[in-house]
């Protein structure tokens, strides 16, 4: 029973001390790290207009909750450039461990001041101590929605599209065929058909859980 317990003891000292464990590397406190990248789209072409966003955040290992705890990222944005490049500098704090990165646009829905994020997001924890710079692509994950955020930033979309993007949010998925467009909202259980911009029908269905990796046409 006693080495039972020291066993159980010593894996919880293992796991709390790699949880706890800085991404440090040899990296030093107060030195600038450089990360550079582009937003593309499905077909590789470069997005503008979009803003890259870099989280820091520390991580830890709870013995009472006996699991991983996050605590809330401190964020770091950059505006991408007309071909879509970026480029962060971050102060080096051995304090957090863990970094993701994605991009996305700033919204308003209902009044209300939001973020919507485009692409999928990337941990680069590891590639921060070993790339100087760190190089990271970050893609749009849907072929139509892309299209359209493109006329969205150009002020190329219609007032429909723009009072539903924003009221609504992003769409699970894009179709469009010719002139009509079908924008599906899944979790909502709602599509809203559109015919050259303008909304012609919302369609009703029951909320469902759109199936890994539904795309766009």
């Amino acid at each position: 029973m006693d080495r039972r317990i020291t066993a159980l003891a010593t894996s919880a000292l293992v796991a709390a001390l790699l949880w706890a464990a800085p991404a440090e590397g040899k990296r030093k406190n107060g030195e600038i790290v450089r990360i550079t990248g582009q937003v593309l789209d499905p077909d590789g072409q470069p997005v503008d207009g979009v803003i890259v966003v870099l989280a820091a955040t520390k991580s830890s290992y709870s013995f009472l909750k006996r699991q991983k705890v996050v605590e809330p990222p401190l964020r770091q944005t950059v505006m991408v450039d007309e071909r879509g490049r970026f480029e962060l500098e971050w102060h080096w704090d051995r304090y957090y461990n863990e970094f993701t990165i994605f991009a996305g646009l700033e919204v308003t829905r209902g009044g209300t001041p939001g973020f919507e994020r485009l692409t999928s997001e990337q941990n680069i924890s590891d590639r921060l101590n070993r790339e100087a710079p760190a190089h990271v692509t970050l893609t749009l994950d849907q072929h139509g929605y892309a299209d359209w955020l493109k006329r969205f930033l150009s002020d190329r979309s219609s007032p429909d599209e723009e009072k539903i993007f924003r009221e609504v949010g992003r769409p699970g998925r894009i179709r469009t065929h010719g002139r009509e467009s079908s924008w599906w909202y899944f979790e909502l259980g709602k599509v809203y058909r559109f015919e050259n911009g303008r909304l012609d029908q919302v369609i009703h269905f029951d909320p469902m859980t759109p199936a890994p990796g539904s795309g766009s046409s």
